[in-house]
């Protein structure tokens, strides 16, 4: 085991017992702390705001100086900068970004940052505020212990929303540890005040999982309890006719030990700080189980905070501001290999509204080394498992997949519900590309990526189109807009043929590989070169979207991009990429 800092670095102990002398503080060693192996030292300074002394606790971790000292204060109770329970003094911003191991001092810190914070924390002077700290918000959420493991996602409450009190619809993955997400929130009328998006309700209708109600009620003033049992006894006062509105869960067989009976949901809604200085309703979620046999402690309810979140498409979208315009777009995507499997998750992170997919094939355990998702969804479709994919994971986006080839028949019609049908190649391209608002081709088929050009061409759609080369050394991206590039897919082919636009790297063997048991070969590459093409191409399709509206991502001015990610000795380069305009070709002659 390392031995600890004070004992590898003696110096370093000393260099900080002299700053403490110099800024004329009194210490000493804890010694029970030193017996366990931590080093703390008690510090008398001055008080930051009035005449008299204050007493704090250092501590140092093990890995000091490379990480800063906490200080916590008994002596000291500010309304912000300071953790409500533990007396932690928040005396730098971001995790302690700011510390400089190699200048700075617990002395320094101390002294340097001690008076910043206790004026901004009871400052009534917002530019004395605004220049003595961090810009950022202070949730009382932030500072709760929490049951391992748990969550609860509860959508927004209007600010100026004057109900007290209502129930609670919960859509519910685990009851323990509780994972869940509040769907609907009524007032005591039974009128929804606030509710979660479509997609999330139909994520937990389309999993047939088991349904809660709980109750909440709304509090005068932020909440001082600290502890799920205290908080109840503080609800309770300030509402003294809540009652617990238990429900009854069904038998678990084959449990041992004590068995959960009973659940009960109870939502607290409560003015907080939910971003620098800037307030609005904020939630904590206690849940109490009821077990059907004594637990050790003699009792048989337990009561404990669950760790909630707001969540809210507004919400998502603060992170991506310039994507916001997403959201009211369709895409059309054809191929959902190791290139478009990538490149449609990434549209659905980004907000994209709506995402029609198609593919013919199934996915397959060992597509799992170059695939969006791992290989638990072996044996789906590709569409079917992206839906199942995507629902669970990115419910804010209306996501339709279809199990077909092109030019093949039958065709299977595959939505996010898991309904299926049978339709009309016709019926299927009417419905991916009749009022999408871009097609992106990463089917990497010569003869569908002519098709789906000219479709778009006739349709007046933007079309994006990706591919990459064997063994994933290189790749191209490229895009055709209506109106507005003056070269079709077919004069990129022939300027890639006598090579007026440059073919990308490529492994010079060219043999494909077909694996044991696999109906057709593949070509050899690694993801996370593969990606890099995937990535653009989403990039390109983002930027032609956005059409470069003011504070949306930018649009690109070039049509074609080629990457090299190899030299021609096969090793590896940091990725290269060069642009071109996508000029009509003197060979032309479309079909």
């Amino acid at each position: 085991m390392m031995e600890p800092w004070w004992e590898r670095y003696p110096h370093r102990l000393e260099l900080e017992e002299k700053a403490f002398l110099e800024a004329g503080m009194r210490f000493h060693y804890d010694k029970e702390a030193r017996g366990e192996g931590r080093l703390v030292m008690r510090v008398t300074t001055s008080h930051p705001l009035q005449p008299g002394e204050v007493e704090l606790d250092v501590q140092f971790p093990r890995q000091y100086p490379y990480f800063p000292p906490t200080v916590t204060s008994e002596d000291l109770a500010f309304r912000r900068h300071q953790h409500p329970s533990a007396n932690l003094l928040c005396l730098l911003a971001n995790h302690g970004e700011e510390w400089r191991p190699a200048s700075d001092t617990a002395a320094s810190l101390i002294h340097q940052q001690l008076p910043k914070l206790a004026r901004s924390a009871t400052s009534s002077d917002f530019s004395d505020v605004a220049a003595n700290e961090a810009h950022q918000g202070e949730p009382l959420t932030a500072f709760l212990d929490y049951e391992n493991n748990s969550h609860v996602s509860v959508p927004p409450l209007e600010h100026d929303h004057d109900d007290t009190h209502g129930v609670l619809d919960l859509g519910v993955d685990h009851l323990l540890p509780f994972r869940g997400a509040v769907l609907r929130v009524a007032n005591a009328k039974g009128d929804t005040v606030a509710e979660a998006s479509d997609g999330l309700k139909n994520r937990y209708q389309r999993k047939k999982l088991q349904n809660l109600r709980g109750q909440w009620v709304r509090l005068a003033n932020r909440p001082k309890s600290l502890d799920a049992d205290q908080l109840i006894k503080e609800v309770k006062a300030e509402h003294p006719g809540l009652k617990h509105s238990w429900q009854t869960l069904p038998v678990q067989k084959n449990v041992a030990g004590p068995q959960v009976k009973r659940i009960d949901v109870l939502g607290l809604v409560f003015e907080d700080e939910l971003s620098w200085r800037k307030y609005g309703y904020n939630w904590l979620i206690i849940i109490s189980r009821r077990y059907d046999k004594p637990l050790p402690n003699g009792g048989y309810t337990v009561s404990t905070l669950v760790r909630s979140e707001l969540e809210s498409d507004n919400l998502y979208r603060e992170r991506i501001p310039e994507l916001v315009t997403l959201r009211h777009k369709k895409v059309a995507v054809f191929g959902l290999g190791s290139l478009g499997s990538v490149a449609l998750t990434e549209l659905a992170r980004a907000g994209i509204g709506e995402i029609h997919a198609l593919d013919g094939d199934l996915l397959e355990a060992g597509n799992s080394v170059r695939w969006a998702t791992g290989r638990a969804y072996a044996g789906l479709a590709k569409a079917q498992a992206l839906s199942e994919y995507l629902c669970e994971h990115y419910p804010h986006t209306r996501f339709y997949g279809y199990q077909v080839r092109i030019g093949a028949a039958p065709v299977r019609h595959i939505e996010r519900d898991g309904d299926g049908g049978n339709f009309n190649e016709d019926e299927i391209l009417q419905k991916m590309v009749g009022d999408a608002d871009l097609i992106l081709d990463a089917s990497a088929s010569i003869p569908l990526n002519q098709y789906l050009a000219d479709m778009a061409a006739e349709q007046g759609i933007p079309y994006v189109w990706l591919s990459t080369t064997n063994g994933g050394w290189g790749g191209l991206v490229g895009r055709i807009v209506p109106e507005k590039t003056e070269g079709c897919w077919m004069c990129h082919l022939c300027g890639l043929n006598d090579q007026t636009i440059p073919l990308p790297m490529a492994r010079p063997e060219d043999e494909l590989v077909q694996p044991a048991g696999c109906m057709d070969p593949t070509f050899t590459g690694a993801s996370f070169d593969i990606a890099e093409v995937s990535l653009m191409g989403v990039r390109l399709a983002v930027g032609t979207l956005c059409g470069n509206k003011d504070g949306t991502y930018p649009n690109p001015d070039w049509d074609l991009a080629i990457v090299d990610m190899r030299d021609e000795q096969g090793q590896h380069i940091p990725p290269q990429w060069r642009t071109y305009s996508l000029s009509a070709h003197h060979g032309c002659c479309g079909i």
